[in-house]
């Protein structure tokens, strides 16, 4: 039996402009504190690399110093990796595709914990939202 390769891959990434704007055209989106979910999902093919993409975002507005976004990405980076691999085997057996960014909406910086946290339940709405999708053949 083969080790789960959980690391954040460059595939994982989600860098494609097509893609996010079809994210922010077609997407739909839910809240948890302090993040804002912006997610598509399409037909994908079985067992590929690129079935589940994520991009975080952190609002410039919001955060001036550059040393505080990049943080919070990484943390946000981070939490995602150890947590999305349920949503990457659902991906590969349903085929789907699964293009997620995720958006920092609060002002100020959290814990790592409460990011923890945070990012547990949007794995969880996420695995719900792929159980329950009915995609036209």
């Amino acid at each position: 039996m083969q080790p789960v390769n959980n690391r954040y891959a460059k595939n994982m990434r989600l860098t494609a402009n097509k893609d996010i704007t079809a994210l922010f055209l077609t997407g739909k989106a839910f809240f948890v504190f302090p993040y804002r979910v912006v997610y598509n999902i399409t037909k994908g093919l079985p067992n590929a690399d690129t079935n589940l993409q994520m991009a975080p975002s952190v609002s410039k507005k919001k955060f001036k110093r550059a040393v505080k976004r990049n943080y919070i990405k990484r943390v946000t980076r981070e939490t995602y990796r150890t947590k999305c691999t349920t949503l990457k085997i659902m991906c590969n057996q349903k085929e789907l595709q699964l293009h997620t960014l995720i958006n920092y909406t609060h002002i100020e910086v959290l814990s790592f914990a409460e990011i923890d946290k945070a990012m547990q339940k949007i794995i969880e709405q996420l695995h719900l939202h792929l159980v329950n999708i009915n995609l036209p053949s």
